[in-house]
């Protein structure tokens, strides 16, 4: 090895490089001596470990000499992006570098933080920095295209950091990115071919495949030999990254994303049947490694399964429903369900261990719930979801929780709306994949639309609405350099409609893009520290329920084994209490019973949850703590009787819901009406009923009248200083279906309860109550700022009156004007406007008008249909911009609520400057502003 080659290799300082020569030692080309070929060993390129343990010592001795004591480690909190102290919307976009020119990749980059970027995220393509098999054979790995220039990936990091900015780094091994085998290299395939690798195989015992090429098979993600591919190559990215001190502070890498959309894209698949996983045989021994810490011992196991094994390796995780006839036999598909989330977290687990140097935070980004609402050809597909992704599980497993999209167009369709506010409400984080570049049609997607703008503004609005901490534009730069070796299916560009062409020149995303990044470079760190859950109503998720739903959704399959019904959890669940919520503007979020710590569901004043026949110890005990503690829980459908295991345990009926009740079967088809509080509010139930007779503290809550018989359908009984409702029916439906009309005639019912027992109401709303618009409020408590969000369904533009609770709990009032199919995010402080984003363009219907925020007598304009921005940088600094100004000069007059104004100035994009004239209009300034788009940057407002 040169002396050139180290330094460019590592960036050392060459003081250091002939000490280094004299211990370089031959790359090996197979297994050690006398070791297994399935037995993960490290292989380093060039030199051996004695080597790489010397370059690492003087790479972490030089990062401790350089860096700076002030500046602390990249963090997430909450879901909350935080650097050296300071939260940050994690406003970002991807460039997939291996697909450009590395000529290109300078001026692209200048563009992305012209865009008010700041990181950067891209892969880090597995077959694309591989030449050869570097552990079986001769191979390399290129870092610094030494074998094809844009395989220097070292320079574009370096450049990243010559720029200012920051960086993600996603190694995978997978990364999908429309690679031929998903970024693996091709000698993975022919390992599974040769059998010396295991392919992934799903319930059915075939293997589970790739698309691109159609039919290749994907490797198991823990078989022996494949993992000694997986471990030299992650641990060569490892040591490229300390050994060229990339991380922060002395870097710009922020965190690095393992794995991508769950394993293999696949994190959203179901547990049993088609594209499940994984029933490969290294799987298999992670799986009775899982029961038995899960049981403890053989003797458990047995008691609890009503089996007899004398062995663990005698157990066979269950494949397809047998239609089990008692709750022991159940047990068993329970068990392969919770495995199926913890096999996620064993896989990081492993895959991180391959990477000791990295000190920054590790984030996923499992995909988005797809099979949800009313989408027919898999009604249970939520909770396959919900089976597979645990936030908290992985968050203990140090993976910071983010997601994607690729569900569909919200701004058009309702179920893709909803599963965007399912997936955001269910874990909060960044969104780390939003669709701003990929038109392409396909049956999944209704991609088609968003070779727009209006789509994907949208969609990042609305998750942003929901409690995002971050939206990352996927992908900023369209590409045209690649090699079929790389992506054999697609033709440039890639992807088709990014903001960045490949020529460096804008599309029309480019300027509303830039325009968001604005306002989140202001009031992102203010946005991301208010609470998003102020209505403090949440539903209840339990993942056990998810894991049987996802099973067998049939009703009578679960009695047969014992149990009074089906859990539903998700699909007839979260589902219909959902679009319930919607229907009156109050605020939707989720909460994991089981798996979060009592002191956050303390922050809920109201949890409802659809409970079945059993219900762990702990998460009973928790409960009934905060029931005490104050919280109202209201139960649905049955108060559990058994544990984790099966077994009796009444820590809930026993304490709170201890009123004896018998089944009553009511009508399929007509609803019967359910009288709360004689009258106060009146629902609907559906199929049986438990039918019940009080005693105790019980106070009855509602009656039922089932052609004529009357029965007691619900009661409340107060514990500690809080109190439990119990309704012995189901009222939540699936929308789609509707049953019986349940979903109207109960619409209120949440809302009812919630203030009448545990004062949680909506806090805003639009004056119309229309389905077609959704208000958020967010509220900073710290800095005395509330944030708005109004998204807009409507065919047409509209001026709406919005309503919202202040500081006080008062309800305070303004006016918006905006277009068909829009949002907006309206900015208080200490009741006045502070900043606002108002997209008034609709390009995809051609729909245009002026946007016009009235507040009293402050207003935010512009007199000609544009898109506006407003942001407060600091106590005696606003910003403002204007975009797709329809007019011939690109100019438009606007009014600012800045009467104590002193100076308007322009910003140009060259960096050049030019006072601007301004009048005083009452409570308001006025002045000429030009679009972005011919060369102004922004408009500072100084006071």
């Amino acid at each position: 090895m040169s002396v050139e080659i180290l330094k460019k290799d590592f960036d050392l300082d060459a003081r250091f490089v002939p000490q280094i020569i004299r211990s370089l030692g031959k790359a090996k080309a197979g297994p050690p001596a006398g070791s297994s070929r399935r037995e993960p060993w490290l292989v380093f390129h060039r030199c051996n470990k004695g080597v790489f343990a010397v370059l690492l010592t003087i790479s972490l001795i030089l990062a401790l000499a350089f860096a700076s004591p002030t500046n602390a480690a990249p963090a997430f909190s909450e879901g909350v992006f935080y650097i050296d102290g300071t939260p940050y919307f994690l406003w970002s976009a991807d460039y997939p570098y291996y697909r450009d020119n590395r000529a290109d990749w300078s001026g692209q980059l200048d563009r992305i933080k012209a865009m008010n970027v700041k990181i950067v995220t891209f892969y880090i393509p597995w077959r694309h920095h591989v030449v050869g098999d570097p552990v079986y054979g001769t191979g390399f790995y290129d870092f610094t295209g030494q074998t094809q220039d844009n395989r220097d990936v070292k320079y574009f990091i370096d450049l990243i950091r010559q720029k200012g900015l920051y960086a993600i780094v996603k190694p995978g091994p997978f990364v999908h990115a429309e690679l031929d085998y998903g970024g693996l290299p091709q000698y993975v395939s022919d390992a599974i071919k040769s059998g010396k690798i295991e392919a992934e195989k799903d319930s059915s015992d075939l293997a589970t495949t790739w698309l691109q090429p159609l039919g290749i098979k994907l490797p198991a993600a823990l078989d022996p030999y494949y993992l000694t591919y997986v471990q030299d190559w992650l641990i060569h990215v490892n040591d490229f990254i300390v050994a060229n001190n990339y991380q922060y502070p002395n870097g710009p890498i922020v965190a690095i994303q393992l794995l991508n959309e769950g394993i293999y894209s696949n994190a959203r698949e179901r547990i049993t049947g088609f594209r499940s996983y994984d029933w490969s045989l290294s799987s298999r021994d992670e799986f009775r490694n899982f029961i038995q810490n899960r049981y403890g011992t053989l003797d458990n196991y047995n008691a609890f399964h009503g089996t007899s094994y004398t062995s663990w390796n005698q157990i066979e995780p269950v494949r397809t429903w047998a239609n089990p006839t008692s709750k022991q036999q159940a047990l068993a598909y329970l068990d392969w369900a919770e495995y199926s989330a913890d096999f996620y977290r064993r896989v990081f687990l492993k895959y991180k261990s391959y990477m000791p140097g990295i000190t920054v935070p590790y984030v996923i980004n499992p995909n988005a719930v797809y099979g949800y609402y009313d989408y027919l050809s898999d009604l249970s597909g939520v909770e396959h979801w919900l089976s597979r992704i645990n936030p908290e599980l992985m968050g203990g497993a140090g993976a910071v929780h983010g997601y994607t999209n690729w569900v569909g167009t919200p701004a058009y369709e309702n179920t893709p709306y909803a599963r965007y506010v399912f997936t955001a409400t269910r874990y909060r984080g960044p969104n780390l994949e939003d669709n701003w570049a990929y038109s392409k049609n396909d049956p999944l997607n209704n991609n088609e639309r968003y070779k727009f703008t209006t789509p994907s503004y949208f969609a990042s609005m609305l998750f942003t609405a929901f409690g995002a901490t971050g939206i990352n534009v996927y992908t900023a730069v369209s590409t045209d350099n690649w090699t079929s070796e790389l992506d054999s299916a697609n033709t440039p560009p890639h992807p088709p409609d990014a903001p960045i062409a490949p020529d460096g020149t804008y599309r029309n995303k480019y300027w509303t893009a830039q325009q968001l990044g604005l306002f989140f470079a202001d009031e992102g760190k203010y946005l991301v520290r208010a609470e998003f859950r102020q209505s403090k109503i949440a539903w209840g998720i339990y993942p056990p329920y998810a894991w049987a739903d996802a099973w067998n959704t049939d009703p009578a399959k679960w009695r047969n084994a014992g149990f009074y019904d089906v859990p539903r959890s998700g699909y007839y669940g979260v589902d219909g209490f959902q679009y319930m919520l919607k229907k009156k503007d109050t605020e939707f979020t989720q909460v994991n019973i089981k798996d979060t710590p009592l002191s956050e569901l303390q922050k809920y004043k109201i949890i409802f949850l659809a409970a079945y026949d059993w219900m762990d110890r702990s998460t009973q005990d928790k409960l009934v703590n905060y029931v005490y503690n104050g919280g109202v829980l209201v139960l649905t459908d049955l108060v559990p009787y058994l544990d984790e295991n099966m077994q009796p345990y009444t820590k809930l009926k026993d304490t709170i819901f201890y009123c004896p009740d018998v089944t009553k079967d009511l009508s399929a088809t007509f609803t019967s009406e359910v009288r709360y509080n004689n009258g106060e509010f009146i629902g609907a139930a559906l199929w049986r009923t438990r039918s019940i007779t009080l005693t105790g503290n019980a106070i009855l809550l509602a009656t039922l009248n089932d052609w004529g018989w009357i029965h007691n359908v619900a009661y409340r009984v107060p514990y500690g200083t809080g109190q439990g409702i119990f309704l012995g029916f189901h009222p939540w439906v699936n929308p789609y279906n509707n049953d019986g009309n349940m979903l109207t005639k109960n619409t209120g019912l949440v809302e009812y309860l919630a203030g009448k027992y545990a004062g949680a109401k909506r806090l805003a709303w639009d004056d119309l109550e229309s389905p077609e618009v959704d208000v958020q409020e967010f509220i900073n408590t710290e800095n005395n700022i509330i944030y708005v969000f109004v998204l807009t369904k409507e065919t047409a533009a509209k001026t709406y009156k919005i309503w919202y609770t202040d500081l006080t709990g008062t309800a305070q009032s303004f006016d918006l004007t905006i277009t068909a199919r829009s949002a907006a995010v309206v900015g208080i402080e200490n009741g006045a406007i502070r900043s606002t984003m108002i997209r008034a363009i609709n390009d995809v219907d051609s729909l245009y008008t002026t946007p016009k925020l009235v507040s009293g007598s402050s207003l935010v304009e512009a007199l000609t249909p544009s898109d506006i921005m407003l942001s407060r940088r600091s106590a005696n600094k606003y910003i403002m911009s204007v975009t797709n100004v329809m007019s011939a000069d690109k100019s438009t007059v606007v009014h600012l609520p800045l009467p104590t104004a002193t100076g308007v100035v322009r910003v140009n994009s060259d960096g050049s400057s030019v006072s601007v004239p301004f009048t005083v209009v009452g409570s308001n300034i006025e002045f000429t502003a030009y679009d972005t788009q011919s060369g102004v940057a922004h408009y500072e407002i100084n006071l």
